[in-house]
């Protein structure tokens, strides 16, 4: 019996992502396949794998999907923040500065959480103001 089964994950590098295929081919080994196709949605991402065997055999299941949100670039916008923090530490009292701090933090919160829901278009909602933020931020403040 044979279980598709995929994960995403994002390093340091906010242009790229990785998907795994954590699939188990002992019992039906990938000769015994015609294909595995990846298809990727917009940038919270769902990624669905559909694998086509040869002979369909039961109890396998061969098309699965995973959900993730790609924060980095949110993750890098946060750590610049705290960076420029600590060599600055006035920053602490600029309310406009940390207000967007809390706000992206918030953003970038709620779209893993809406991810763990499954509720893709709300996630990149998320990340959608989240990126607004960022982008219109006053820097130097």
């Amino acid at each position: 019996m044979l279980t598709a089964a995929i994960t995403l994950s994002q390093d340091t590098v906010c242009t790229q992502f990785t998907v795994t295929d954590a699939t188990d081919y002992t019992d039906e080994p990938t000769v015994s396949m015609t294909s595995r196709l990846l298809t990727l949605y917009k940038s919270a991402f769902n990624v669905v794998m559909t694998i086509a065997p040869i002979v369909a055999q039961g109890g396998s299941t061969y098309t699965i999907a995973a959900m993730t949100a790609l924060v980095c670039y949110i993750r890098t916008n946060l750590s610049e923040r705290a960076k420029r923090q600590s060599e600055d530490p006035r920053y602490e009292n600029n309310v406009i500065f940390t207000n967007d701090t809390h706000r992206i933090t918030i953003e970038r919160d709620s779209a893993a959480n809406a991810v763990s829901m499954v509720d893709i278009e709300s996630a990149q909602l998320c990340l959608s103001r989240a990126k607004k933020i960022i982008d219109n931020g006053k820097i130097p403040y």
